[in-house]
């Protein structure tokens, strides 16, 4: 399937490599795809892929890691890549943000696996902690071997229940995430205002080949940077541009090569600005506002006892307000007379509303100007036009 890039949108990109794979027939993912280019950004991912719905029902699945965990890990394998990746890479994690963590904050680490950097902050003191992984394995080991609960779940089900988080964790999630905006404005939606993420990927710009075993396979294997999982490959600016794009603050960006070349960032969610001075303004106005429609009420009434029947010049908003909040449509209007053609023909509280030059045919009844800003200039349209109704202002 065709991608657009996630951080331009642009429908252009230049092909630099296409990945095949031969796959087994379990847990069977794709065949490979187009590494390319956007020709407008420059942001690297690939191109040609299943949609995200096949992506989620991978991972739910797919094993792979089990067998590591277990043989590698849990074991205790001397010198194994796992090994290196499980005490040194998510040590370096921790130490990237720690910083930034309060004892009280609410964490949750997205795509969490089994637990490894949970297990990490609660050895440091951190106890309000929650993982979401799609993988049944995963919630069995974090919940048995250390006591963490994770929630079986894809990072695009529905998680509003969970609530809000202060510290969202996404470590090593992004490069396999297919709708990236889709997925940040999700994570962005569960942090609480000022809340923050943390970011860890591999960094492409930093993609080398070596034979020392002091780096993981990543580094030692032809192309397994393009793994069959991996299907964006961020710099530091392209994560920048894709981060700030979705309206997220920078707080720290960096790359590092312990035993994996990474990028780290910190991203913070806007505070809301509470606005101070508006009740207090607001107040003031309806307080003034209330003061000189009591005045208009005065007079109101008193037009209503002189006169038992009259003209409204004037069926636009000072009109429609006076006849809502005061005894205005308890008078004696006959009709309204004004100048926008667009109320001709129409009705206000049952009278009609004319046209001036029509007032001639009507019987000579006092005019209301309904008007502050313009009553000077309706008075002496009724004054040219040579009407001899009886002219009674409010202002």
């Amino acid at each position: 399937m065709k991608r657009n890039c996630e951080i331009c949108e642009s429908t252009k990109s230049s092909k630099i490599y296409h990945q095949r794979f031969i796959l087994p027939t379990q847990y069977y993912f794709h065949s490979g795809y187009d590494v390319v280019i956007c020709d407008k950004c420059g942001f690297v991912y690939a191109d040609n892929i299943p949609d995200q719905n096949f992506f989620e029902a991978y991972y739910r699945e797919m094993s792979k890691k089990s067998f590591y965990i277990k043989s590698k890990v849990f074991k205790k394998e001397k010198n194994s890549n796992y090994e290196k990746e499980m005490f040194k890479r998510l040590n370096y994690s921790f130490n990237c943000f720690k910083k930034y963590l309060k004892k009280s904050y609410r964490i949750l680490d997205l795509g969490c696996y089994t637990g490894e950097l949970m297990k990490i902050l609660k050895d440091n003191g951190y106890k309000n902690l929650l993982g979401v992984d799609p993988s049944d394995y995963a919630v069995k080991v974090a919940k048995d071997r250390y006591g963490i609960k994770v929630i079986k779940a894809s990072t695009f089900d529905n998680l509003s229940s969970l609530g809000k988080f202060d510290f969202i964790i996404v470590n090593h999630v992004m490069e396999h995430i297919k709708s990236l905006n889709d997925f940040l404005q999700k994570v962005k939606s569960m942090l609480n205002p000022g809340g923050m993420i943390y970011i860890e990927t591999p960094d492409a710009d930093n993609f080398f080949i070596s034979q020392s075993n002091k780096y993981l396979p990543e580094h030692q294997e032809a192309f397994q940077q393009f793994s069959v999982e991996h299907i964006n490959f961020f710099t530091k600016k392209s994560t920048r541009n894709l981060f700030l794009k979705n309206g997220l603050i920078n707080l720290k960006l960096q790359s590092k090569i312990s035993v994996i070349a990474i990028i780290s960032s910190i991203w913070k969610k806007p505070n809301i600005d509470i606005d101070v001075t508006s009740k207090k303004n607001l107040s003031s106005y309806i307080r003034d506002s209330k003061k000189i429609l009591s005045t208009l009420q005065s007079k109101i009434d008193k037009i209503n006892k002189k006169n038992k029947e009259f003209y409204v010049w004037g069926a636009g908003v000072h009109t429609q307000k006076l006849l809502a909040v005061t005894n205005l449509f308890k008078s004696g209007i006959i009709l309204f007379i004004d100048t926008n053609p667009n109320y001709h023909n129409a009705k206000l509280i049952g009278k009609p509303i004319i046209n001036p030059t029509d007032i001639f045919s009507k019987k000579l009844l006092p005019i209301l100007v309904s008007s502050k800003g313009y009553q000077e200039n309706i008075k002496k349209q009724i004054n040219e036009m040579g009407l001899k109704n009886k002219i009674i202002t409010l202002y």
